[in-house]
């Protein structure tokens, strides 16, 4: 498609979500414009899979983790391919940008990369201005023009030395954040201007964290919160420089914020388990209690009031839980089949599970409550691929515009609308 085409369409799109984001909201990057995975998005109805699955369009993007985003119309994500060249495979990642109404591609940028276990980029691209951020599972990072593709700047996080290699794959997301996007790779992070990619600071060349930074501040100083294996950083957005730090268990997921403190999850089977509650000022335990069953892996926990929502596991089984944080007590759980994925909107909780049904929950601390269910993947065929663990659906479901965007790790998109 011609450029100029291109940008007509963009126009085109970006005035109609202009008149829309008067009753809804964009979802620009990982855990949307919040960072907490709460859409304020009222233009829904939760019972619309009460009748089955209205799924407006499908595409694929290829195998990975990465999850939606969408800005003014244009949808951005991440994922990978093998390729057949010369005779030979090749493999490669790539960024796509699809109209988000239609799943139309706009545009696409590939590269070659290295196929690794649970193959695919990780990360999640953070649209901001006319800009959009993307980050490779072998340090790729990408700066491109969000609406024709065109690349603005690039680094190879790696080969450049901005960063040791990470053992699961890089899985942070891009954090925009005045003149700088704010990494957690290194042993404690990495900025770079996000005009230019010009490094502003680093840190140790090891590579530990997978989780996402999460903002807040220190006085009148600006703070990303890194989780990384061992320790939980606070380092000054502006420098670098580390306000403090506290010794964790091994953990992937994002820490949550709650007023002044910070909510930490943690452990696999054997170590640390859930240890809450951080004072941010400076870094101090305020409360500690250990809750025996709350194995915590990658995904992030949401915490909309005195109530949390999340997953857990042990070695036989997978739970989605609601948790009274203050009392450190389970209130409810409710067994899955294997791992799922989850956002919350204006009191519900939308989840992805891993055999592809889409479900609607209301975020209630009494007890499980379904409000509707309709199946959207068939993930049976996800045991001829070629993955020896196959995988489900890892990425939370998008609520934007009244429509809920869902993806499984195959590469397929299913775009539900959830209109009343």
């Amino acid at each position: 498609m011609h450029k100029t085409s291109k940008l007509i369409i963009c126009l085109i799109i970006s005035l109609v979500y202009a008149t829309a984001a008067l009753y809804a909201e964009d979802w620009p990057c990982w855990r949307g414009t919040n960072g907490d995975g709460i859409s304020r998005e009222t233009t829904w109805n939760p019972q619309a899979l009460l009748s089955g699955a209205k799924v407006l369009w499908t595409a694929n993007v290829g195998q990975g983790h990465s999850t939606i985003s969408i800005k003014d119309g244009l949808l951005f994500t991440q994922g990978s391919r093998l390729i057949e060249k010369d005779g030979k495979n090749l493999y490669e990642e790539g960024i796509f940008c699809l109209n988000a109404e239609t799943g139309a591609l706009i545009w696409d940028y590939r590269y070659p990369s290295i196929p690794m276990a649970h193959a695919g980029p990780r990360s999640t691209p953070a649209v901001e201005g006319n800009h959009v951020y993307t980050l490779g599972s072998k340090g790729h990072l990408f700066c491109f023009d969000a609406g024709t593709g065109d690349v603005i700047w690039k680094r190879d996080l790696v080969a450049e030395r901005l960063s040791g290699n990470s053992k699961w794959g890089f899985s942070t997301s891009p954090v925009v954040v005045e003149d700088r996007v704010i990494l957690n790779v290194g042993s404690a992070g990495l900025a770079l201007d996000k005009n230019s990619g010009k490094a502003l600071w680093k840190s140790g060349l090891p590579s530990w964290g997978l989780s996402t930074p999460v903002l807040t501040e220190i006085g009148e100083r600006k703070i990303a919160l890194l989780n990384t294996e061992y320790t939980l950083y606070a380092v000054d957005i502006a420098n670098g420089n580390v306000a403090w730090t506290y010794p964790w268990a091994y953990c992937d997921a994002d820490p949550v914020l709650i007023k002044d403190t910070i909510y930490l999850f943690g452990g696999k089977p054997g170590k640390k388990r859930c240890r809450a509650l951080i004072r941010i000022s400076d870094g101090t335990l305020v409360k500690e209690w250990k809750q025996g069953r709350m194995n915590v892996a990658f995904q992030s926990w949401i915490i909309p009031n005195s109530y949390g929502f999340g997953i857990t596991w042990d070695k036989k089984r997978h739970h989605f839980q609601c948790f009274d944080w203050k009392a450190g007590k389970v209130k409810w759980e409710q067994r899955l089949d294997d791992w799922a994925a989850f956002s919350m909107a204006n009191g519900f909780i939308l989840l992805i599970e891993a055999k592809g049904d889409l479900v609607i929950l209301r975020a209630s601390p009494q007890s499980y409550q379904e409000v509707s269910r309709a199946s959207v993947f068939d993930m049976k065929r996800s045991k001829s691929l070629p993955e020896e663990q196959p995988l489900t659906c890892w990425t939370a479901p998008v609520l934007c515009h009244g429509k809920v965007y869902i993806r499984n790790t195959y590469g397929e998109i299913a775009c539900v609308d959830m209109t009343k």
